[in-house]
């Protein structure tokens, strides 16, 4: 997924792809995206020891793909020809961390690219 998603991007930021590509997924594709884009990380893992103590942890599953869930990337092109990319989970605009510690909600492609090449080196997609 990591791979077709950041395939799909190079190809439109170079002119070489159709407006609009869709693709339909189950809650494990949603899950996915989740990982690679770094987001829902809790401090510490989730253990029989601390349950009492995760309440509040951001990786949950009930809220992250409830019934039905969706995910959009929207790519932009800025007046000075440069491409931001929006993810949306669930309706709702995202944070995203980038590999420096810097968060952005509209990302530069650059740093997307940089973001999406790392996750595909070290995890051998």
């Amino acid at each position: 997924m990591a791979t077709s998603l950041f395939e799909m991007f190079r190809t439109k930021t170079e002119g070489r792809s159709s407006n609009g590509p869709f693709h339909f997924g189950n809650a494990h594709n949603i899950l996915h995206l989740y990982v690679i884009l770094g987001l829902a990380k809790d401090s510490a893992p989730l253990k029989s020891t601390n349950y009492n103590n995760m309440e509040d942890r951001y990786w949950r599953t009930s809220k992250m793909v409830p019934w039905i869930a969706n995910f959009m990337a929207v790519l932009f092109k800025s007046n000075s020809d440069e491409y931001y990319i929006a993810f949306y989970f669930n309706e709702k605009l995202t944070t995203i961390t980038l590999n420096d510690g810097s968060k952005c909600e509209k990302c530069r492609w650059a740093d997307i690219q940089n973001l999406f090449m790392t996750y595909i080196r070290d995890n051998q997609c």
